[in-house]
């Protein structure tokens, strides 16, 4: 099993990417299983003033150190989960003493995957006006745009002065997704959200920019008292059954407030909903569904959950407290909850 290391920038990025790897590890090793994981985290400050310069030597030089600190500690490549440092880390100079993975690679990888033909680029100033990702993009044949001026502005305040400390709001997310719709109108079929913290703030579903909202609703809008997600009221409106049973809410935002409310039961608050439809995995990633039922319960929400087609997974959902899931085998599903509750 290799040895990942990584190589941090931003601290809410790179324990992103650690606890995702970690995750992972679990989805796919086994319970408590995953690889080893060294990180190294330099302060960001240290470099600001190089980033303003454009001194990509300094910067360039800056990771070689904390690659060469993963190197020693035996990781065999490293994951730099920070999308504005590759423009240095592709800079010319020496090489680093373990392989890297190249993150636009990886992104244009998945948009020919998905048969995708022009992606907006979402990221800081550097990454919207950089060559990492038109580059990669362009190289593979698929057109790329960035917002405007304006708006990249507006993209990059955010990202260094709120997503970097940890800070996520409703104001900022809706103005990442009135950005995301005007990509679309200029003939996106997909945003990529280049830079670490913005997938704390916008899902994913939302920055595929192809109704983004109308099939969740359609899927999960049956329960009158359900609360559903999306990015704009008039598009719950025709799923409104009685009037006034589905209300709009910020889907990726209410998921990291659910993690880290299980995580740091100190700030716990009640959760403004009838109910909670939220799905078993956030970026592939399972989430810690025990401890956002307990969040739930503690504060009187109903909670569903999709899509479960696992009988031994919907048994512990139900077991946790889970009010009810969305499935492809409902007759099956049933069978399973009266086997367990006698109705």
């Amino acid at each position: 099993m290799k040895h990942i290391g990584i190589l941090a920038h931003s601290f809410e990025g790179a324990t992103l990417c650690f606890h995702t790897a970690c995750l992972e590890g679990v989805a796919r090793l086994g319970p408590h299983m995953h690889p080893e994981i060294t990180m190294t985290c330099s302060p960001m400050a240290l470099v600001l003033d190089a980033w303003e310069t454009g001194d990509n030597e300094t910067l360039r030089s800056f990771f070689m150190k904390d690659a060469e600190r993963l190197a020693a500690a035996g990781a065999d490549f490293f994951v730099l989960p920070d999308n504005t440092a590759h423009i240095a880390m592709e800079s010319s100079g020496d090489e680093f003493p373990i392989p890297g993975l190249n993150i636009g690679e990886v992104v244009t990888d998945q948009a020919l995957k998905e048969g995708r033909t022009k992606v907006g680029i979402l990221g800081t100033k550097y990454t919207m006006n950089g060559p990492v990702y038109p580059d990669a993009l362009g190289r593979r044949g698929i057109g790329w745009a960035v917002p405007s001026a304006e708006d990249q502005k507006l993209i990059n305040d955010v990202i260094f002065d709120e997503l970097c400390l940890g800070v996520f709001t409703e104001q900022s997310r809706d103005a990442y997704v009135r950005i995301i719709e005007k990509l679309k109108q200029d003939g996106c079929d997909a945003v990529a959200l280049v830079c670490t913290e913005i997938p704390l703030l916008i899902e994913m579903k939302i920055a595929e920019a192809v109704e983004p909202t109308r099939g969740l609703l359609r899927r999960y809008a049956a329960g009158a008292r359900t609360v559903v997600a999306s990015s704009s009221r008039d598009a719950v409106e025709p799923f409104r059954h009685p009037p006034g049973s589905v209300r709009t809410g910020a889907y990726s935002l209410e998921v990291v407030a659910l993690l880290r409310q299980a995580v740091l039961p100190r700030r716990s608050r009640a959760l403004p909903y009838e109910a909670l439809c939220i799905p078993d995995r956030y970026y592939g990633v399972p989430l810690p569904m025990g401890r956002i039922a307990a969040v739930a319960r503690h504060s009187s929400v109903a909670m569903h959950v999709w899509t479960v087609n696992d009988p031994d997974q919907a048994r512990r959902l139900w077991l946790r407290g889970v009010q009810g899931i969305v499935t492809d085998d409902p007759r099956g599903m049933l069978g399973l909850r009266r086997s367990l509750f006698g109705h």
